[in-house]
């Protein structure tokens, strides 16, 4: 959008001031919410240069409403994948650079999770150890290697 200048933003006061009731758009009848001077110069306040638009139509008749839906419909071209930096498998790009299957080991051991308060309640410290451990176990087990974060 060009930047408008001192004078033409005057103008456009001006344009409110004089029709400040604005009814129904000339075009498809909606409710109007903007003035469009018809020859574009903003300082003829004529009521003939004044056209009653709603936000679509002025956007059409100034040429800007193509420009907004090209940009909508420009087609993103998606992230190729990267490697994990833990497992080295390809995957789309995530937080921390790790796969979904590290991220949730990620989150499950930190217990950043929705169920780790509720077992350090049943576990306590030294019991919870015990079930990191145990699930270490069970990690293995599945082939998956350890999570990139060591804890005590």
């Amino acid at each position: 959008m060009k930047r408008q200048t001192a004078v033409e933003l005057a103008n456009r006061v001006e344009a409110e001031r004089l029709y400040p009731v604005l009814g129904s758009c000339e075009n498809c009848w909606k409710p109007a919410l903007d003035r469009h001077h018809k020859d574009g110069n903003t300082a003829n306040n004529i009521r003939e240069n004044i056209a009653f638009l709603c936000r679509r139509c002025h956007m059409a008749e100034d040429g800007r409403l193509a420009a907004f839906i090209a940009i909508g419909q420009a087609p993103r071209e998606p992230a190729p994948p990267t490697p994990c930096v833990q497992c080295g498998r390809l995957y789309k790009p995530l937080r921390k650079k790790l796969c979904s299957r590290c991220n949730d080991l990620r989150r499950y051991t930190l217990g950043i999770g929705t169920r780790a308060p509720e077992l350090r309640r049943i576990y306590g410290r030294n019991k919870m150890r015990i079930y990191r451990a145990k699930r270490k176990v069970a990690r293995q087990s599945m082939g998956h290697p350890e999570p990139c974060v060591n804890l005590p």
